[in-house]
């Protein structure tokens, strides 16, 4: 096809000229016709056959062996010749000889390395002579007893029906249901019918409460049953009216209008704004902000009520149970006996591991675990009904009052002393005479009076335990096992006023302990030859004259009660609302000691044609009733 004019000239402007265009096109179709790239190439790279020949021979001498192998250098190595062989066997033979030295210095080195091994050995694994370190531990249970209990969870009341582990503060509430909380091994509470307390305080003593109070009863009542001896922080209970701490006792405390408080075991302080208040066994006292603060004697019909036995009961099964379950934690910890042919091993890994300890705090620190071993030792061996718990007590014994000798007191080391000592009070509080556990608890008491600048009275604690033994064989019936408690004690009590190990506090304590066990027998009926005995002879140091004594006011403190009782009066402006008020005052002196004489002070403060005619009569009613008794 022909190009149009246009094109031509558009081809003539772009392409080459003529004559260069000819020539490209010769070249390209010589290039087309004449032998392709491809067979050029080859021809070109392939040698001639002799250069080949030549290049193969280049290779086969670069990749050919030499005459002498690499394993035959490494034979030739090896096998050195005769001369260089002699002189190695030389330098061997001298470095083999053994080197001598006198027999002495043999032996010793013998014994050192011997030491050295068997040192090594037992700090590497001590596990296996001495017992590992354990930490006795009891948790906070919750335990329904009866009825509807409930806790507060998220905001809303979550009924319970089986045994809760209480691990912080908690709110707690029963309808017509009771409940029971353990508190480690310080103590129970049990809370009654239509109660709401809260759990403040979860910590486990000795240590120091995280909280305090224990808990707070804000209705209802509840029992509290201590078990820490005076030298630890006690169990403590917040009420709108004070604060009540239990350390050994039991007491009840009720929430209405006004806080009861009754002690039926032991002791028990109130701590109050105005003033403190002690009170001992068989004491009460109502608490309100409108009346006068009047300690009053507990009545043989409420120590018949059905609570209150039935918690006395209780708390005598949880003590011994209590202390039952200490022994065990101890003997748990034991580990190889002095019955064990093991013994002696473990003793040397005991001296071994102090040995190798360095530094008098850290060493005092060791020989104190090993008297706590020893401690243990004895736990378990009593458990066996083993003969040598003497000897791993007194060891006990002395190696406490060894480390404590010449460390001064303040100094870290007495201060660890005195640690053991408290943990080991605090875990064997609950033991009583006539407890299996019970020379535990003495051996630490006789440690703990033996010690340098002691506080502690340890007649005053051997004489409340044995009277704490006394009232539980009451408690439950066994009348030759308090009989026979009786006669270990009755020397004591003979000599009651001269003890030098009571002070005058621990000895109206001990009074009252006594006319709380003489009610408690009351209570029981039967013919027994035992039953009798004791009757007649606690009767003997409970007398009148005793009882008088648990509450000692003054004319002063009289005078004070009286102004008060005629204030509260004459606050009232109407005659009916006067009358109300006297006759609250008058049942709120029923059953004080001092009613006589505040009554009398009474009559004389208020006017003698109006409300004091009341007084006289109730007076007149009081004498009554002394004249009906007598």
């Amino acid at each position: 096809m022909d190009d149009s004019p246009s094109l031509r000239r558009l081809r003539e402007t772009l392409g080459p000229p003529p004559d260069v265009e000819a020539r490209i096109r010769a070249r390209v179709q010589r290039r087309i016709v004449g032998p392709s790239l491809l067979t050029e190439a080859r021809k070109a790279l392939t040698p001639a056959s002799h250069t080949q020949e030549r290049v193969w021979q280049r290779i086969g001498r670069a990749i050919a062996l030499p005459a002498t192998t690499l394993f035959d250098r490494l034979r030739t190595w090896l096998n050195p010749e005769a001369s260089v062989q002699a002189i190695l066997k030389q330098r061997i033979f001298l470095k083999l000889q053994p080197i001598t030295s006198p027999p002495l210095v043999r032996a010793s080195f013998k014994w050192v390395a011997a030491f050295a091994l068997v040192a090594l050995f037992v700090r590497v694994s001590p596990l296996l002579f001495i017992a590992p370190r354990s930490v006795a531990e009891s948790p906070i249970i919750l335990l329904p007893t009866q009825g509807d209990v409930s806790m507060l969870i998220g905001g809303l009341w979550q009924p319970l029906k089986n045994e809760v582990t209480l691990t912080s503060s908690v709110l707690l509430q029963t309808a017509e249901g009771e409940a029971t909380i353990l508190l480690h091994d310080d103590g129970v509470v049990r809370l009654g019918p239509h109660t709401t307390v809260a759990l403040h305080d979860v910590s486990d003593r000795p240590a120091l409460p995280e909280h305090d109070p224990t808990l707070t009863l804000h209705t209802g009542s509840i029992w509290v049953q201590g078990l820490l001896p005076v030298t630890l922080q006690g169990l403590s209970v917040g009420t709108p009216q004070g604060k009540v701490i239990v350390h050994e006792g039991s007491v009840a405390i009720d929430q209405t209008d006004a806080v009861s408080v009754r002690v039926f075991d032991r002791h028990a302080e109130v701590e109050r704004t105005e003033s403190d208040l002690a009170l001992v066994a068989g004491e009460r006292v109502e608490l309100s902000h409108d009346a006068a603060v009047l300690v009053k004697k507990i009545t043989a019909q409420q120590y018949e009520e059905g609570w209150v036995t039935q918690n006395l009961k209780r708390d005598a099964v949880h003590r011994r149970e209590i202390a039952q379950l200490q022994q065990e934690r101890r003997a748990a910890s034991a580990g190889i006996l002095p019955t064990s042919r093991l013994y002696p091993v473990k003793r040397a890994a005991e001296a071994v591991d102090v040995l190798l300890t360095f530094g008098e705090e850290a060493k005092a620190q060791k020989r104190l675990e090993q008297a706590e071993t020893r401690f243990n030792e004895a736990a378990a061996l009593l458990a066996e009904g083993s003969p040598d718990v003497t000897a791993s007590l007194d060891e006990y014994r002395e190696t406490l009052l060894a480390v404590s000798t010449g460390s001064g007191q303040g100094s870290l080391v007495d201060y660890l002393v005195q640690q053991k000592l408290t943990e080991a009070t605090a875990d064997v509080s609950a033991s009583l005479p006539d407890d299996e556990s019970y020379p535990l608890k003495k051996a630490v008491l006789e440690t703990s009076a033996a010690l340098s600048g002691s506080a502690l009275s340890l007649e005053g604690v051997l004489v409340f335990d044995s009277l704490a033994a006394f009232s539980r064989a009451v408690e439950e019936g066994d009348f030759a096992s308090a009989n026979a408690t009786f006669q270990q004690l009755s020397p004591r009590l003979s000599s009651l006023d001269q003890d030098p190990g009571l002070t005058p506090a621990m000895r109206k304590e001990v009074r009252a302990s006594l006319t709380t066990i003489a009610t408690a027998i009351g209570a029981h009926e039967g013919e027994e030859a035992a039953l009798d005995f004791l009757k007649d002879a606690v009767a003997e140091y409970v007398t009148p004259a005793a009882v008088s004594q648990s509450v000692t006011l003054t004319e002063e403190q009289i005078a004070q009660i009286v102004a008060g009782i005629e204030h509260r009066i004459f606050l009232y402006k109407q005659p009916r609302s006067r009358w109300n008020q006297l006759q609250h005052e008058l049942r709120q002196l029923r059953g004080h000691d001092y009613q006589g004489p505040i009554l009398r002070r009474l009559f004389h403060a208020l006017p003698e044609n109006g409300l004091a005619k009341y007084v006289r009569t109730e007076i007149q009613k009081v004498r009554g009733e002394k004249e009906g008794e007598l």
